[in-house]
């Protein structure tokens, strides 16, 4: 059967049919990047969230049994930005012995080191020897918090002002007069997703806590100070 219509593309039309396949096919590529950049960045979120959460909550835990004797401050003088020093015993005993905890910051790490207690009575308590430190997290950093975004200490210390939190720091390292008015720690750091260079910062997490350090209420009369573990 001979064939009536032979036909067929010019060569114009091949090539404007090429460029339109070209770009579908980028506009697909480009789609597929952006989804799996959005899906690695989600996944380094979590992961940074994993590794950050525990050593978060480790800190609060000790500052939440950190009243182990009515009246007695349990942040100790001398903690500062980087390093936080408290005393604390999770117990169920009347007059439990603390723990003497040192958390600090350090060139992208947070440790901890014990002191462990041996004896006393409260305020005249015994220590033994500071067992080796050993580290809760790496791939830390300071962060940036509030409206606009303000670079913050990873800890910060506060002293109760007319029955309520004060809303500036106290003054650092703290001296012992201040570490007697500590009612409350507040925490915040980043964390990357793995220790190292973190080629996108958007993968970093930041976290933040605060644990107050009172038993009652605080008094709102201004004459009355009010201290921690009351």
């Amino acid at each position: 059967m001979p064939v009536s219509d032979e036909g067929g593309y010019t060569l114009i039309e091949l090539l404007v049919g090429s460029m339109v396949s070209l770009v579908v096919l980028g506009a697909i590529v480009l789609m597929v990047q952006v989804a799996t950049g959005n899906q690695s960045r989600v996944s380094d979120h979590v992961i940074a969230n994993q590794r950050g959460r525990p050593a978060m909550n480790r800190l609060i835990d000790t500052l939440h049994s950190a009243c182990v004797s009515p009246g007695l401050a349990p942040v100790l003088e001398g903690s500062d930005e980087d390093t936080l020093s408290v005393l604390s015993k999770a117990s169920s005993a009347v007059s439990p012995v603390p723990n003497r905890y040192t958390f600090s910051f350090d060139e992208g790490e947070l440790t901890q080191a014990v002191t462990p207690g041996t004896g006393g009575e409260p305020g005249e308590w015994t220590f033994g020897s500071q067992e080796p430190a050993t580290t809760l997290l790496d791939g830390v950093g300071t962060a940036e918090l509030g409206e606009p975004p303000e670079a913050v200490p990873v800890f910060r210390y506060y002293a109760y002002e007319g029955g309520q939190v004060a809303g500036a720091p106290l003054a650092i390292p703290l001296s012992k007069e201040s570490a007697e008015t500590v009612v409350q720690v507040n925490i915040a750091f980043t964390v990357a997703p793995r220790a190292g260079a973190v080629t996108d910062p958007s993968a970093v997490v930041t976290l933040s806590d605060a644990a107050t350090l009172r038993i009652e209420p605080a008094s709102e009369d201004s004459s009355e100070k009010n201290l921690p573990c009351v």
